[in-house]
Formats: structure tokens, sequence, C-alpha cells
């Protein structure tokens, strides 16, 4: 079943992402959503403070209008590329902006907040999508008995052995 609401969320914040600051009235024009869907959702944003109001602006006519971005210290968003031979992860803010670029860089981050050094590490963990191979070389995999795969793979890209499973 088709979600209207959440499609509409979507497409403000989409067009958001392109256009870059806007008012209400662009965002209708440019998603096609009447004016008052896009008031009513953008007023949802701004309470859940998902955007702000990056300037007011006057005009000769009329009540002056608020021109909306999208706030990106709202949160944060880790993109994981997971690849046969690699895995990469960036953390974006909510403006899909980098703030930090590489798992390496976020690992580090994490370590330094947490006070452990690389000494301390014992392993990594990193959920990726389940696989069938019993090729030799390939993860190993086993039900799990609620209808998805466990899969593991012990590697050691970094002179200290780590653990792959899949939900």
């Amino acid at each position: 079943m088709r979600d209207v609401r959440s499609e509409n969320r979507f497409e403000v914040l989409h067009a958001l992402l392109e256009l870059g600051p806007s008012s209400r009235q662009e965002l209708a024009r440019h998603t096609g959503l009447s004016l008052a869907t896009v008031t009513t959702l953008v007023g949802k944003f701004l309470a859940e403070g998902v955007l702000r109001i990056a300037a007011v602006e006057r005009t000769a006519v009329g009540r002056p209008y608020e021109r909306l971005t999208i706030n990106p210290d709202r949160g944060r968003i880790v993109g994981v590329d997971v690849a046969e031979t690699y895995v990469d992860a960036t953390v974006y803010d909510l403006a899909l902006d980098v703030v930090l670029d590489g798992i390496v860089g976020a690992i580090e981050a994490a370590l330094k907040a947490s006070g452990t050094g690389r000494e301390g590490i014992m392993g990594v963990g990193v959920s990726t999508p389940a696989t069938s191979s019993t090729t030799p070389g390939s993860p190993s995999s086993r039900p799990t008995g609620t209808g998805t795969t466990s899969t593991s793979r012990n590697c050691s890209p970094s002179g200290c052995g780590c653990r792959w499973r899949a939900p």
C-alpha cells in the first residue's frame, strides 16, 4: 500500500536538497504539491527540528516570506558501502554534507571519544546482507531460524581479526 504522507515528506526534503533555501511557494511549485500540503509538512518539519528558517525576505507588497533549509545539525546519516573487497563508511549531516569520510576516520573518532586506543580493539563487527555461497574462501552461511541467513567472515585488513556477521 502506498504511503502518500511519507512520499510527500520525501518530495519536500528532496526539493530542498535540489533547490537549496526555498520558500513554501517554491517548494509547492517544484514538487507539484499544494501550498496547503507543503505548509503543513513544513510546520511539522520545523517543529521536529528537521528544517530551519534560513532567511526572512520582505517584499514590496504582502507578507514577508521565509526561506527554509534543512537543519544539518538535526542528526547524522551513516552511509556504508559493503563491497566484495572492502567496507567503507561516510558520516553525513542531514543536509548530506560530509561530516566524516571513511570508516577508518569514523572508527578513530569513536575510539577517541571512548578513550580507547587502537591496541584496545579486539575486533570490529560489520553487518552485511546475507549470502548463501558455500564456495571455499567465501563467507559461510547458516539459517538462523528467523527467515534470515547469518553470514560471517573472518578477515584481517589491518592486522587485527574482525568478524563480519549479517543479521
